[in-house]
Order: structure tokens, then sequence, then C-alpha cells
């Protein structure tokens, strides 16, 4: 981690990402990292953690050719469920992440 991004996480405020914007978005890669910033109110340095173990375990095995897409949506998936789990707890995946919060940024 580079020295400024080292003193800006061990800051003791530690602003978020949604301390700046209303609203976060992406498709594909965007929008996991929107997810880890807004939704689930990561630090940089964490979603980036985060980022490196998802884009393993969703980029990592292609689709047979032919196929629609290149790969598994069920990888996505699981990997979001357990990411969202790890922030919210078990068995939250599904419910928590549509409930209303008005700190939350948009995504």
């Amino acid at each position: 981690m580079a020295p400024a991004m080292r003193e800006l996480s061990n800051h003791p405020l530690r602003l978020l990402s949604l301390d700046y914007f209303d609203m976060i978005c992406g498709t594909s890669t965007g929008g996991l990292i929107a997810l880890l910033l807004g939704r689930l109110r990561l630090s940089v340095p964490e979603a980036i953690d985060k980022y490196r173990l998802l884009a393993k375990q969703v980029f990592s095995e292609k689709k047979g050719q032919g196929k629609d897409g290149i790969f598994k949506a069920s990888n996505l998936e699981g990997a979001i469920k357990e990411t969202v789990e790890w922030k919210l707890g078990k068995g939250y995946a599904d419910e928590k992440m549509f409930e209303n919060d008005a700190l939350a940024c948009k995504t």
C-alpha cells in the first residue's frame, strides 16, 4: 500500500467514499466496486483487498466456447453473497442488501 494511502487508512476520522458521493454505480468491475464502496461501506483499502479476492473467484474460470458470456454467473453470485455475508452477517446476503438505509450511498 502506498504511504499516503496507509496514512489515510489509519486516520482517526476515516472518511469513506460514501461520505463524498450520493451515488456510486458501474457495470461489471465498476458494479463490484460500487457495491464494495457504496453499499457495504468499505474503505478504499478494504475495497481493494476484497476486490482482489472477488476477481480471483469471479474471473478465473471461463465458460466453454459457444456459451453466452465469458465467465460463470454462479461464481459471481457466490462471491458477492460471500462478501455481503462477511460484512453484514451470515444469512443476510439477500434481504439486507435491499433494505432502505438513509446513511448508505445509493448503488
